[in-house]
């Protein structure tokens, strides 16, 4: 299963920091920078793009998912 919207490590990153500064968590968010799967090489190969489809899952047991940028802030409001 898997939360509503797209996003790569980069985007879940930069909005742990942008969430984490709207709740008080942090002061300010640290710097992020983006870069590509070949500038990150590991052993496995990587597609460069890839999205998990939960159509029939959703369908199966009729659940709506949250998009992922709020089920973080809820996350990141309850550690808080």
């Amino acid at each position: 299963w898997s939360d509503a919207g797209a996003a790569s490590w980069y985007d879940v990153a930069v909005a742990v920091g942008e969430l984490a500064v709207d709740l008080g968590l942090l002061e300010r968010a640290a710097v992020v920078n983006p870069i590509t799967t070949v500038d990150y090489p590991t052993p496995a190969q990587r597609p460069s793009y890839s999205l998990l489809d939960c159509t029939d899952t959703r369908l199966a047991l009729a659940l709506e998912p949250t998009h992922w940028r709020t089920a973080l802030r809820q996350l990141l409001a309850a550690t808080g």
